[in-house]
């Protein structure tokens, strides 16, 4: 039997949960859609997410990285169909609801890694992401300070779970201080200091790097002959390894960028708020 989605477990939501079933769910209704999923009430859409998630781990399979995927899509576009604030609050609370239920799986799966465990991880921060880039902007959400404690508690876990200094750890972190500037006010010195610190460690490894590449290059070109150096074509490894430098190189670029323009925000709030005033280091 083929692997399902977690958005196709409708009968297996059902057979493992037929008591709490009811007319206005759509377990047990055949395979799901987001547009059938669109149709049903609020909350069954809530009772749809969160125990077809639990119903892909009493099956015994995996929540990989293309279930997240499509839970998102389907969740985004649910979102964008509410009319009222009420519909729309109530979307991003069961949305919250839905993470707390992957947050388990993604501790779950972190030892031993799987191959997808490092799309999980991108597609779980891409949900996570979203979620609190619309909490941001809701003029019906309040707190904004808690909300932005919690989402770095999220990417606390997040950036446990990757390989330190490796490019899916930069590029969470690039994804991080994006919506960093988002908050940009409630944004704090702690979440600034990491982003800061991956700068600054992944300069001093380039530093490293470059030195042992040009002391290496000076050797070859002082030992190799001339006729074989000008026929030299790089290998696909070669090439591969290029653009994974220059996909770094890219990623780093774009961080410093953001840690400043943090820098600034961070700055403006210290000025207007002096009693809170830490020492606020800057990016050299």
């Amino acid at each position: 039997m083929p692997r399902q989605s977690v958005l196709d477990l409708d009968v297996i939501g059902h057979l493992h949960d037929k008591e709490m079933s009811s007319p206005h769910s759509s377990l047990g209704s055949g395979p799901s859609s987001s547009t059938s999923s669109m149709n049903t009430s609020p909350n069954s859409r809530k009772y749809y997410n969160t125990t077809l998630l639990k119903n892909i781990k009493m099956s015994g399979q995996l929540i990989t990285s293309e279930d997240v995927y499509k839970l998102r899509r389907e969740m985004q576009a649910d979102f964008r169909m509410q009319k009222t604030s009420d519909d729309s609050q109530r979307c991003l609370k069961e949305s919250l609801e839905v993470l707390s239920e992957l947050r388990g799986e993604l501790s779950y799966q972190s030892e031993p890694k799987s191959e997808d465990f490092p799309f999980f991880v991108s597609e779980y921060q891409a949900l996570v992401c979203w979620i609190y880039s619309e909490i941001r902007f809701a003029p019906y959400m309040g707190e904004l300070n808690r909300h932005f404690n919690n989402l770095k508690n999220e990417h606390r876990i997040i950036l446990s779970s990757l390989r330190l200094h490796s490019i899916e750890h930069l590029l969470a972190l690039l994804r991080f201080s994006n919506i960093c500037l988002e908050y940009g006010f409630y944004c704090d010195e702690e979440a600034l200091d990491w982003c800061r610190e991956a700068v600054l460690t992944n300069e001093k490894q380039k530093r490293s790097s470059s030195s042992i590449s040009i002391r290496c290059t000076s050797s070859l070109s002082s030992s190799s002959n001339p006729s074989t150096s000008s026929s030299f074509s790089p290998t696909m490894d070669d090439i591969l390894q290029r653009r994974e430098e220059q996909y770094r190189r890219d990623i780093e670029r774009d961080l410093r960028v953001n840690v400043i323009e943090i820098q600034v925000a961070l700055q403006e709030k210290l000025e207007r708020f002096p009693l809170q005033r830490p020492t606020l280091e800057k990016l050299v």
